[in-house]
């Protein structure tokens, strides 16, 4: 391997064990700022599983959040408003925004009640699991609004002048806003703090 790829990787895998710190921190989810499940619900089988076929779509780069423009900010209001529709209009249907977190929650340790998937996180499984969630997650949102391009940001939080919330998800800071959520501790104007970056 080249000197300037284990760095890159170095970095990467830095960026992710600081993202779990914020986690542990108490810098994800807080009971203050709206009601947090303590346990979530196991998969649903309704109907039988559609055989996965891989899209030939070109992989097109994810933007930092704070590179975001007006369009792509409304296109992901877009499809966030369509996917927490489903899960009133449809809450069977297993892209609905509660089924979603749902499968999320169940495979990341499920609550406090013992009846959960594995705890993938601190194993190898935390790379490839995650990795195949966005994967579908993408596709999910992209296929709501009828736009295969639309990519998930990132908070680009590494960049001092980037380490408050992005705007696009905390303004307003409503049920108005599709990206906000009542359950997230970080508010506008909260920063990641210097101790975990």
């Amino acid at each position: 391997m080249s000197n300037s790829f284990n760095e890159t990787r170095r970095q990467f895998l830095k960026h992710v064990a600081q993202v779990g710190a914020l986690g542990a921190a108490g810098f994800g989810t807080s009971s203050v700022f709206g009601v947090e499940p303590q346990n979530c619900a196991g998969p649903k089988h309704l109907t039988r599983p559609v055989k996965w076929t891989p899209d030939i779509n070109p992989i097109l780069p994810r933007l930092p959040a704070s590179t975001l423009s007006g369009a792509d900010v409304t296109k992901l209001r877009s499809a966030y408003a369509a996917l927490r529709l489903l899960t009133t209009s449809d809450p069977n249907d297993p892209r609905g925004w509660l089924q979603q977190g749902d499968k999320h929650c169940w495979n990341c340790g499920g609550g406090l009640d013992g009846q959960a998937g594995e705890e993938i996180h601190g194993s190898w499984l935390f790379f490839p699991w995650h990795r195949a969630y966005l994967y579908f997650h993408e596709r999910i949102l992209g296929t709501l609004i009828n736009d295969k391009s639309l990519r998930l940001a990132y908070w680009d939080w590494d960049n001092a002048a980037h380490r408050a919330l992005p705007p696009a998800w905390a303004t307003p800071n409503n049920n108005s806003n599709p990206l906000w959520d009542a359950n997230r501790s970080a508010v506008a104007g909260s920063l990641v703090p210097n101790s975990l970056v």
